[in-house]
């Protein structure tokens, strides 16, 4: 799962310098041991809500392809910066959702080998994947009120290995260059 979220990583952000990319692998690198089970999740959650940190019990919604609502309630990857989330009216959560759910490759889902989707190699999570598309936004007062409340619960933080491997993620959902036509186009309808 390393060798291809590696090779992954580094062709999909290739518009880096290779300096640049040769120490993301490095980064991603360090957390490879061979043949033991790695854990994405620290043992007790972090005190303040923080990037990374994973809530139970959120109303995700979505609208159907009918155009109705949808609402259903699972756990949640909060996606906004930790300083956000102590200052910003609004806090992005992506859901967790069941791998079978997701009509993709199971072994490209475990390779993090698919743009919107983050595996965290982690025995709590073993059959699911946080779906960047489905990707809400709470008030943060709301969220807050409900963990304060114990109607949302904040079950655990990433630790530095889950962390990066979210980050490396995020980072190549949103921010992958486009395909070369599209952005030749952008170039012969410049202004």
């Amino acid at each position: 799962m390393i060798k291809e979220l590696i090779d992954f990583t580094t062709e999909t952000i290739s518009c880096i310098q290779p300096y640049t990319k040769e120490n993301i692998k490095k980064a991603i690198e360090q957390f490879h041991l061979e043949g033991k089970q790695l854990f994405t999740t620290l043992d007790e959650g972090l005190e303040c809500l923080a990037q990374g940190d994973v809530l139970e019990n959120i109303p995700f919604y979505r609208i159907d392809k009918t155009g109705r609502l949808q609402v259903y309630k699972t756990r949640g990857l909060v996606l906004s910066n930790t300083c956000d989330c102590s200052r910003d009216n609004n806090i992005l959560l992506a859901p967790f959702i069941p791998i079978k759910d997701t009509q993709k490759d199971r072994q490209a889902l475990l390779n993090n080998t698919i743009y919107g989707y983050l595996y965290l190699p982690d025995c709590k999570f073993d059959e699911y994947v946080v779906d960047f598309s489905l990707t809400n936004s709470f008030n943060r007062e709301v969220l807050i009120k409900g963990i304060e409340k114990e109607v949302i619960t904040k079950t655990v933080s990433l630790n530095s290995y889950g962390y990066y491997l979210f980050l490396c993620k995020l980072t190549i959902y949103l921010m992958r260059p486009e395909d070369s036509g599209i952005q030749e186009s952008r170039l012969n309808n410049v202004i």
